[in-house]
């Protein structure tokens, strides 16, 4: 065992000598070995990826080993509507609102906010609103799987055949979230029917300008119920001329009639013309019932409507009616006359008897004085003449005549030193012609649409010229305009007027009160114009001059005729004067 041990040592020592003698055979010195210095560079990188390699382990045994098991889906968080698929406009209805958190994890600042329709008036729910508006509700946190439900009651509003939506928002954050999502939700209702019905009553076919009565009835459904805050609204459209109606309509609309309750049945009766024109053979009127249920609001709601539908028959009876030529609108000063003619004609085969003619006049007026002057009108029939008051500033006159068939007569308008337009509230006149006569036994009553007759400001021009030779012997023209206006504002005032002749415009003789005058010497044309000219008792003057430098004795006329527009403040019209210069012969 020794011997083998010794052995060993003997092949370790020669394969040492083997390794660390030098080249000739002999051993180095030991003593002088020396240790080299490790890299302390080497030894931070090794270290640095070490701890890389370290972390990175740690990061994915996180990843792998203690990743939660949570997917999280906004669509498992839903809000949804319920209620009646149809209902009766004014009906109270139910909502129920559902929410539901699909997730296995909670949500937080949970909150339901609702639009509702615009006629929807809320009354109650199964739990209390968070704010005044009854539109909001803080849900707080809701659990993993956590579900709810809102009844919301309240009387929806809405038009007749209309589609009304109720929209439900769900605002929340995921707890392993910081962002907030959001689900909606949408109930839809359709107004399929009415509390209340509308029936017209009234013949399928008439004569044009004849006398027509329409009955318009509205019928509560529900017998045992009241609506309140109806009104029933007509569009008469160009057609239809409205003489009479019971009851009454509203003061603020003629076609309106207002009805704070209804119960069971109201009829409304309006009796009328229709326009006379040959292109016509059927007519349509409209009505509808609207409801203005919500206090504080004027949206309103429509609840029911009808169209009557009416037929011409051949009119043989064709009355011509007109007011200074025109038959349907015009416009007078203070002080003009109303030249007023009507033609009655037969052009059928039978004959009409017992014809009471009558022109109704219902015109302005001021402490219950028309101002129409019906002390000075010019009728040679000499009929009576009835006036009565219709209202605190309309007055109505009546002339009629019996058995006559043609009828023209003058009566003026009151000027304004007899009547100051200033004075009165309203400028219209409306003018109707009634025809009663009888035909094969029959009463017939024709009445015709109205001429409305439109009272502007007392806007006016005088013009005066003088003629005076100068120093040098040559004529020379003083031309003095005066432009009246009392009663309106008058806008955008504007005058045209020529010169002719050889003539010398005198610059420095013009002098204008309001406005600016322009001359043009090529054309000679004198264009003055005003923003406005204001009602006051003083006139605007325009003064001017010019020299006649050569005389024609075939000239009549140095100034043309003189044209003044503008447009009345209070009635919206335009108004044109002419007037021509005096002593405008040379």
């Amino acid at each position: 065992m020794v011997k083998k041990k010794t052995k060993i040592k003997e092949e370790v020592s020669e394969q040492l000598v083997e390794i660390y003698k030098n080249k000739d055979g002999s051993l180095p010195n030991m003593s002088h070995f020396e240790k080299r210095k490790s890299s302390r560079t080497l030894r931070a990188f090794f270290v640095f990826l070490f701890s890389c390699l370290f972390l990175a382990a740690v990061v994915m045994a996180g990843i792998f080993f203690f990743k939660p098991h949570v997917n999280f889906s906004k669509d498992s968080v839903t809000v949804s509507v319920t209620g009646e698929d149809n209902i009766t406009s004014g009906q109270v209805t139910h909502y129920r609102i559902r929410y539901h958190n699909g997730e296995d994890v909670p949500v937080t600042k949970a909150k339901i906010l609702v639009n509702y329709p615009a006629g929807f008036i809320f009354k109650e729910s199964s739990v209390p609103a968070s704010n005044d508006k009854n539109n909001e509700w803080d849900l707080g946190t809701l659990k993993a799987q956590e579900n709810g439900f809102i009844d919301v009651y309240g009387t929806l509003y809405g038009d007749l055949g209309a589609e009304e939506s109720l929209r439900v928002f769900l605002n929340y954050t995921p707890a392993n979230f910081s962002s907030e999502f959001q689900a909606v939700g949408v109930g839809k209702v359709s107004i399929g029917e009415s509390p209340v019905a509308l029936s017209i009553t009234a013949p399928s076919t008439t004569v044009a300008g004849a006398l027509t009565s329409i009955v318009f009835t509205l019928t509560v459904r529900d017998p045992s119920s009241s609506l309140q805050n109806l009104a029933l609204i007509i569009d008469p459209g160009a057609g239809f001329t409205q003489k009479t109606t019971n009851p009454a309509s509203d003061n603020f609309g003629a076609w309106t009639w207002t009805i704070p309750t209804l119960k069971g049945e109201k009829s409304i009766t309006v009796t009328g013309a229709f326009a006379a024109a040959p292109e016509l053979t059927d007519y349509t009127l409209k009505a509808k019932v609207v409801s203005t249920p919500i206090a504080g609001q004027q949206k309103t709601f429509i609840l029911a409507q009808k169209d009557y539908h009416v037929s011409f028959e051949q009119n043989q009876f064709a009355p011509e009616f007109t007011i200074n030529g025109a038959s349907d609108a015009l416009s007078v000063s203070p002080g003009d006359d109303l030249h007023v003619a009507f033609n009655i004609k037969n052009n059928s085969s039978t004959v009409l008897s017992n014809i009471r003619s009558s022109v109704t006049f219902d015109a302005p007026s001021f402490q219950d004085k028309s101002i129409l002057n019906w002390a000075k009108i010019d009728d040679k029939n000499k009929n009576t003449i009835t006036g009565m008051q219709v209202g605190t500033d309309i007055r109505r006159g009546l002339i009629a005549w019996e058995n006559l068939t043609q009828i023209a007569f003058t009566l003026p308008v009151k000027s304004a030193a007899e009547a100051p337009l200033a004075n009165f509230k309203e400028n219209t006149i409306h003018a109707t012609l009634s025809v009663q006569y009888t035909q094969d036994g029959v009463v017939h009553t024709f009445v015709s649409p109205p001429i409305d007759v439109t009272i502007n400001s007392d806007f006016a021009l005088h013009s005066n010229i003088e003629k005076q030779a100068n120093a040098a012997g040559k004529d020379q023209f003083f031309v003095t305009w005066k432009i009246q206006n009392t009663a309106h504002e008058i806008q955008n005032a504007v005058l045209n007027a020529e010169l002719y002749g050889d003539l010398d415009w005198q610059k420095d003789a013009l002098s204008v009160s309001t406005g600016v005058l322009t001359f043009e010497p090529k054309e000679k044309k004198i264009l003055w114009k005003a923003e406005k000219i204001p009602a006051s008792s003083k006139p605007v003057e325009i003064k001017f001059s010019f020299l006649r430098k050569s005389y024609n004795p075939t000239q009549t006329q140095l100034i043309s005729k003189i044209q003044l527009t503008g447009k009345d403040a209070v009635t919206g019209k335009d108004v044109i004067v002419f007037a021509s210069a005096t002593s405008n012969t040379p």
